[in-house]
């Protein structure tokens, strides 16, 4: 899939939302149109090597991928690698660009595609390249709301930890 970019501009200054979307775990609150049934593959949710898996796509909820931050630059950068598409073989990138735009206004920039490389894994993704800008745009006005503190802004459900039991209690 083409990448698919959408930008909006948040009134919280660069670190606020750094600090914000370094924490994998915050993705569904604004991303639960993009991204279902979302689980941390580890407790610490936070910085490089944080990963999650999750369902990927509209068209196919059969599609799961997994992603992990592999790169954060400070108050600009955080990149997430990781695979999608049938086997886990289609490499899935998802990127957040902040820069400052004045005193206390940030844009983001959200940017995600996908490279298939066998024909088949290309024909499955006909027609989601729409569905995820159209997604994606909702994500990003619910991010701004969630970061401005918009009355009527609809944080989705924070995630668990796959094959997390807090009650298990180990034999002594």
């Amino acid at each position: 899939m083409k990448p698919v970019t959408v930008k909006a501009s948040v009134n919280r200054a660069p670190a606020d939302l750094y600090k914000y979307l370094l924490d994998i775990a915050s993705r569904p609150e604004f991303g639960d149109c993009l991204f279902d049934q979302f689980r941390l593959t580890r407790i610490d949710s936070s910085g490089v090597g944080a990963a999650a898996r999750f369902q990927f796509g509209g068209l196919r909820r059969d599609r799961w991928a997994d992603v992990a931050i592999v790169e954060a630059q400070e108050n600009q950068l955080i990149r997430e690698l990781g695979s999608t598409g049938r086997n886990c073989r289609v490499p899935l990138t998802i990127e957040y660009r902040l820069s400052q735009q004045g005193e206390s206004t940030t844009s983001v920039e959200l940017k995600l595609w996908t490279e298939p490389s066998k024909p088949i894994d290309r024909l499955r993704e006909f027609g989601q390249r729409g569905w995820t800008k159209r997604n994606a745009k909702r994500a990003i006005r619910r991010f701004r709301g969630i970061l401005e503190d918009a009355p009527r802004a609809n944080r989705g459900q924070r995630p668990t930890v796959a094959g997390l039991d807090i009650h298990y209690v180990p034999n002594p």
